[in-house]
């Protein structure tokens, strides 16, 4: 669990998405995953609201709580495909 003074940690689009993922999918490490993602704040402010979104989802996850996670994974990799397009166009520049 964070401490109000420690710092958010700085997660990529990839991590957030691969975390849902986990969860949608019952992986067996999926606990593991998930208390982390949860408990910890995320310095990029969009994931942060996604991360801040799936804690709100009551576990065992039943319908509802899936059709929440699966609209903030479509989220994720939305940022995922934006962050893979922008380090593209980095490069070309």
């Amino acid at each position: 669990i964070a401490m109000p003074f420690d710092r958010p940690a700085k997660r990529t689009p990839h991590y957030v998405a691969d975390c849902l993922r986990r969860l949608l999918s019952d992986d067996p490490e999926a606990d593991r995953y998930w208390d982390e993602f949860t408990s910890v704040p995320i310095a990029n402010p969009e994931l942060e609201a996604i991360r801040e979104a799936a804690e709100l989802v009551q576990l065992p996850v039943d319908e509802a709580g899936r059709a929440k996670l699966e609209a903030l994974l479509a989220r994720a990799e939305t940022l995922v495909i934006s962050s893979l397009s922008t380090a593209g166009e980095t490069r070309v520049h």
